[in-house]
């Protein structure tokens, strides 16, 4: 009975084995299509840009100078580090990292936010992640699927490139930088957007996950070892949203905190803007926490005085 299963499994695997090794072939075509290439850095930059939306839409590089915005949206400190190990590895240049220090960046919602897709495995090793996580067979599982089953659904590509002959030059979502955002923030509709953000982003949550103080430190440890300055930046904020952060947050025992992670890397530098547009906040935000183009102006600006203050930036 024993060599009867024992033969049974071995036809499986000789049977599912081709069927694989296909579905591989034909995730890596697929791939090879619709993936964009990997973000190149300029030459000669010196500051490279971190974060999430609240960074991607308040921060010009054009307005820094020598500066390149490699942040997007719903970035958390895992796909910070990956993207920053990326850029240490192609970019010598680079002398000075900014980082984001919100309210929300160590919150515990944010560990849960690894996207398993073609963009972000161009930068994040999955394999690696899923030996620093606890949920390793669902980390598995996501990676295994992408990686041979990545074509499911997706037969449009193939048709245009090998029946319809089109070359089609894939753009990315994730690496484009400086993405400013139009209009003006209402006070009625901002109170709603208020309540509803810091909610979602504070309320019920440990605000400093274990996974986002690891992914931090090691960013630190990467800037130390490579010689680069970081510049932590608090951004922005409505008093609307900080009058619904400040129910939810003991805000100064919350930066004490960051203080303390950070302690022992001396060439870390603080950058507090949270209150730089409390007057007339709708001229400058577009919703309760990001800036419009206006306020991405001023932003910038004041953020190129301080690194050149700071001797970070020529």
């Amino acid at each position: 009975m024993g060599r009867e299963k024992i033969k049974a499994l071995i036809m499986l695997l000789v049977f599912m084995l081709p069927l694989l090794l296909l579905c591989f072939g034909l995730s890596r075509i697929h791939e090879a299509i619709v993936a964009p290439e990997r973000y190149r850095i300029p030459a000669g930059t010196r500051v490279l840009i971190l974060g999430d939306s609240r960074a991607d839409c308040a921060l010009d590089p054009e307005r820094i100078g020598r500066t390149v915005n490699f942040s997007s949206h719903g970035e958390s400190y895992i796909q910070n580090y990956y993207k920053f190990r990326y850029a240490l590895e192609n970019a010598p240049s680079l002398r000075t990292v900014i980082l984001p220090v919100d309210l929300h960046s160590f919150g515990a919602f944010r560990s849960q936010r690894v996207f398993f897709d073609l963009e972000w495995q161009r930068y994040i090793d999955y394999l690696e992640l899923w030996s620093f996580k606890k949920q390793r067979l669902s980390y598995l599982r996501e990676w295994a699927a992408l990686r041979f089953f990545g074509f499911r659904g997706q037969y449009q590509p193939f048709i245009d490139r090998f029946v319809r002959g089109l070359r089609v030059r894939p753009v990315s979502l994730i690496d484009r930088g400086f993405r400013p955002r139009r209009g003006l923030f209402s006070s009625d509709r901002g109170r709603r957007n208020s309540v509803y953000m810091a909610s979602r982003q504070l309320e019920g949550s440990d605000p400093f996950s274990a996974d986002m103080v690891f992914f931090f430190r090691r960013m630190l440890d990467l800037a130390r070892r490579n010689g680069l300055d970081v510049v932590l930046l608090r951004s922005p904020l409505t008093p609307a949203y900080m009058k619904v952060a400040e129910r939810l947050l003991a805000i100064d025992r919350y930066y004490q905190r960051v203080r303390g992670i950070t302690a022992g890397y001396p060439r870390v530098h603080f950058l507090d803007k949270h209150r730089l547009f409390q007057k007339n906040p709708a001229l400058f935000f577009f919703d309760a926490q990001h800036m419009n183009v206006k306020g991405a102006r001023f932003l910038s600006d004041s953020l190129r005085r301080d690194l050149l203050r700071l001797g970070l930036l020529d």
